[in-house]
């Protein structure tokens, strides 16, 4: 039965290479066919063509969408841009055929990023029309105006500037473009931003002084509090911690800190242990957002409410597994009380263990570990593992044993990127990886 799919597998490849016998490949520009890909671009010798199947036969369109753009990130990795863009171009049609608006948004915001990554601005830009919600399209086109300024586009950028109308991104994107066109000299294309800035509205201005203060203002009279209506000092401090926030994801950690700083201050005020638990939590996650490990664990000391404080924590330590210090890692998750956080941050100390080698260490805390939901991460990293010291054949069976469909493809598809970056496809290889796409069936 197996030989008999095997020939079947060989006779479709066969089929399609006769009845297409070429592709002519623009950039970015795919056939489709019932929402199915054209074959003919990609070659049955290679190991990624057999993952790249198996996303035919997902049915899911937020599966079927992860799995387009990890096969397109693996080809570029490898140095293939036209079948990268040639996959993100399937995604994009997967996208555009989702029905939920709210997924669709979160499709193509997660293009963007790509297609700004491959340098395709203008087909970033083209995709940002189809984004129904403001908020989002704002924020992408934020995103795009910044990526013109590290290319020196800065008419580009300083057009998209004005079709910003969030506050908050507006003058984050005018901040880096004036220091950018500071740097550059170019002072008449200064006073043209600030001009922006003095016909923009109230909330654009009274945010300039804020963003601008370490810069131009050199005072600390402001009472960023005052921005806020609201009497409630826990709304008052959360807001700023949400300001903050967007201020860290746009690399602005000065204007950041002043703000936690404020809030800080705000919070001593808050009557109840727990809100004022919460927003100390939430000002500690946004130090950890900067690097500020030091400061994060400060505020965590100073928390009185257990689910806080081990939310706190738990982040402080992802932080020290990401940073790969593991033991500082080890030592704050052992004072994370939530025993659902405590473990979720243990399994990520345990797949970092894997990728450095230590498969000792792993094991032991793997055994302590009341294994739940992490229990398919651990295989990916153990799988990754084997790829990595070109044990393709112990990764593969590690594949067959893992329940999880979509990790079963990660799985996967490393090992297909690994061998097409090394061209070590041999022909047992090949019969293995057929074995596994019919399992996807």
């Amino acid at each position: 039965m197996k030989k008999l799919i095997y020939y079947l597998v060989i006779f479709f490849f066969v089929v399609l290479t006769i009845l297409y016998p070429s592709y002519n490949a623009r950039s970015g520009d795919a056939i489709f066919k019932n929402d199915t890909l054209d074959f003919t671009f990609f070659s049955k010798e290679e190991p990624l063509t057999y993952v790249l199947c198996i996303t035919e036969q997902m049915n899911e369109p937020i599966r079927r969408f992860e799995a387009l753009c990890a096969i397109s990130a693996a080809y570029m990795e490898i140095g293939e841009y036209n079948k990268t863009e040639y996959l993100l171009s399937a995604a994009l049609h997967v996208a555009q055929n989702t029905k939920d608006q709210l997924s669709k948004t979160i499709f193509f915001s997660e293009l963007i990023d790509k297609y700004i990554s491959l340098n395709k601005i203008e087909k970033a830009l083209e995709i940002v029309k189809d984004i129904d919600f403001l908020d989002s399209r704002t924020e992408a086109l934020a995103k795009i105006a910044i990526a013109y300024i590290q290319q020196n586009q800065y008419e580009k950028a300083l057009g998209l500037s004005r079709s910003i109308n969030d506050p908050l991104s507006k003058v984050s994107l005018l901040y880096k473009l004036i220091h950018k066109l500071m740097e550059k000299k170019l002072y008449t294309d200064v006073f043209r931003v600030q001009k922006i800035i003095k016909e923009s509205s109230p909330g654009v201005r009274d945010l300039v002084q804020i963003i601008f203060i370490d810069d131009y203002i050199k005072s600390s009279d402001i009472s960023m509090s005052n921005l806020f209506v609201s009497q409630n000092n826990s709304k008052r401090t959360k807001a700023l911690v949400v300001m903050a926030k967007k201020y860290i994801s746009l690399n602005l950690y000065g204007p950041a800190k002043q703000i936690l700083t404020q809030a800080v201050l705000l919070s001593q005020d808050i009557i109840s242990d727990y809100f004022k638990s919460d927003n100390l939590a939430q000002i500690g996650i946004a130090y950890v957002e900067m690097g500020e490990l030091g400061k994060a664990l400060e505020i965590a000391n100073s928390i009185k409410v257990t689910v806080c404080r081990s939310e706190l924590l738990s982040a402080i330590a992802m932080a020290y597994v990401k940073a790969e210090d593991l033991e500082k890692a080890l030592e704050i998750t052992k004072r994370v009380d939530l025993e659902y956080l405590r473990d979720k941050v243990f399994s990520q100390i345990i797949i970092q263990y894997i990728k450095i080698g230590e498969i000792e260490k792993a094991s032991r805390l793997a055994d302590s570990l009341n294994k739940t939901s992490s229990g398919a991460g651990i295989d990916l990293a153990m799988a990754d593992y084997y790829v990595q010291n070109e044990n393709y054949e112990k990764a593969i069976e590690i594949d067959k044993n893992v329940k999880d469909q979509f990790i079963k493809f990660k799985i996967l598809l490393n090992i297909a990127k690994d061998m097409q970056k090394k061209k070590t496809f041999s022909e047992v290889m090949q019969r293995m990886f057929e074995e596994i796409m019919i399992s996807f069936n």
